[in-house]
């Protein structure tokens, strides 16, 4: 599984075969971002409809861990930030 995310809300996470990805909310401090992401679909979209998820991150700038919920998992994440 991985995670890609921006301060301004760009939310990709993918997991086997595929990734949500789209736009969601951003807010936060100094020390804390988090995104809420409603409806993002999954790309491939091998089924006659769209399959739709909500993400949620929470990501910790001091120790550089964020957590995910999608698609029923809770899910702790190391991270770093990419330029």
């Amino acid at each position: 599984m991985s995670l890609a995310f921006t301060s301004n809300g760009s939310v990709s996470a993918c997991a086997y075969a595929g990734c949500w990805e789209g736009e969601g909310k951003a807010a936060g401090d100094s020390r804390y971002l988090s995104i809420i992401a409603r409806d993002l679909p999954f790309t491939p979209n091998v089924n006659p409809q769209p399959n739709l998820e909500d993400v949620v991150i929470l990501w910790d700038r001091q120790d550089n861990i964020a957590l995910l919920k999608l698609a029923g998992y809770a899910q702790p994440m190391q991270c770093r930030i990419l330029q």
